[in-house]
């Protein structure tokens, strides 16, 4: 299957209740099943593999993330990035540390698993961090890293949006490199200043999308833009999925970038890593699909009302 059937909230509920009602029987039954679906990993459904990642760490979290095969499984931290089993752990690690924290989760599993845990949240802009000479070789230039330092400081302190506008916009930097920076220069300068003054949390970022909402529909007009915003994002959170997944949304819903970018960004060399190694990547793609349904749904409901409201006049 592809697993996405509507009806996993129900399974899991169910197997929970197993668990709790035949306790001598239904846990090694459960146990030993993981284990065969595990082997067969390798010849799995790749949706269905994803699904079972999801139920699995969720049915960790109501046994304290105990698993009897953990140092069983280590070894899929050695095989290959794409190799299905290692995707697989990584996964399951990945949504624990959603249902709790990485601590608890690095505790509770072998030493030699924890490669395959998330990394520690961390950000990384290149229009403000390191050095000159680093950020160069990154392909930013003095003049672009400038106009960052100065819109993170001018959003720090809560200037007006159209004050922004009007330094980000003027012909006056210095320094910019349309070749290093790219003609998408500005979105990316400002995406990652915007994101630095709004890292503490999510709550954080929501408000400066909403007060910046104009400055930011103006850099998005063109598509170079929108994919300038989609790599300066996937470069500021490369370290935590959950937010950019968080983020891909939110600029996919205020129509800031286009769901068709979003899906052509995820299969460029830009996007580090491949699909087959990570399943986050896999929301990615369902959200921006999910987005463009609603909006062609959307205009089919416009469109009809439309047709009968000739039909009427």
């Amino acid at each position: 299957g592809g697993g996405g059937g509507g009806g996993a909230p129900y399974l899991h509920r169910v197997l929970l209740e197993l668990l709790g009602a035949a306790p001598t029987i239904v846990p090694p039954a459960m146990a030993a099943g993981t284990e065969l679906v595990f082997r067969r990993l390798p010849r799995c459904d790749f949706l269905a593999a994803k699904a079972f990642a999801t139920w699995f760490a969720h049915n960790l979290a109501n046994t304290g993330f105990a698993w009897p095969f953990w140092a069983h499984w280590a070894h899929v931290a050695q095989a290959p990035e794409d190799d299905a089993q290692r995707v697989w752990v990584a996964a399951v690690l990945e949504t624990c540390v959603k249902l709790t924290y990485r601590e608890r989760i690095a505790e509770a599993v072998p030493e030699e698993v924890h490669a395959l845990l998330p990394p520690v949240p961390a950000t990384y802009a290149r229009y403000l961090d390191g050095t000159d000479e680093e950020a160069a070789a990154a392909g930013a230039s003095g003049g672009a890293r400038a106009a960052a330092r100065r819109c993170l400081e001018m959003l720090r302190a809560r200037e007006e949006d159209a004050a922004v506008r009007a330094f980000l916009m003027g012909d006056h930097h210095e320094g910019v490199s349309a070749a290093a920076d790219g003609p998408g220069w500005r979105a990316a300068v400002f995406c990652q200043a915007l994101l630095r003054a709004g890292e503490q949390t999510v709550a954080h970022a929501r408000a400066l999308l909403d007060r910046h909402a104009p400055t930011l529909e103006a850099l998005a007009a063109r598509p170079e833009h929108q994919v300038a915003l989609v790599e300066a994002t996937a470069e500021f959170w490369q370290a935590s999925n959950q937010m950019f997944l968080f983020l891909m949304e939110e600029l996919m819903l205020r129509d800031l970038v286009s769901p068709l970018i979003v899906v052509a960004w995820v299969f460029s060399d830009e996007c580090l890593v491949g699909v087959a190694a990570a399943p986050f990547l896999w929301d990615v793609l369902s959200r921006a699909a999910a987005v463009s349904v609603d909006r062609v749904k959307l205009a089919a409901a416009a469109a009809a009302a439309a047709q009968r409201r000739r039909a009427e006049a």
